[in-house]
């Protein structure tokens, strides 16, 4: 659900709530007046790959899972290669 920012005309009150995009608040929780809220605008914050880096700065974000899944992969490869050669015996 998208977040919107909603102020009171009537008090100044800023409220952030997430709804659906039908709806749409009209009355203060703070004053308690009626068909005093006013939709505040927003601007999406959008972050790109090329500049978000972890906390400590030396990977960026997606190289870190990507090496997780590759080790992953890997794992897996050798613990089919050990599935392959254990011998099965059906329960009788």
């Amino acid at each position: 659900m998208p977040r919107y920012a909603y102020r009171c005309e009537a008090c100044s009150f800023v409220l952030e709530i997430y709804h659906s995009m039908k709806e749409c608040l009209t009355d203060c929780e703070q004053c308690g007046e009626k068909s005093v809220l006013v939709r505040v605008p927003a601007i999406p914050f959008i972050k790109t790959r090329a500049n978000i880096s972890t906390p400590d700065g030396t990977h960026k974000v997606g190289e870190l899972v990507e090496q997780h899944i590759h080790e992953a992969g890997e794992e897996l490869k050798k613990e089919k290669i050990a599935l392959r050669q254990k011998e099965y015996k059906a329960k009788e």
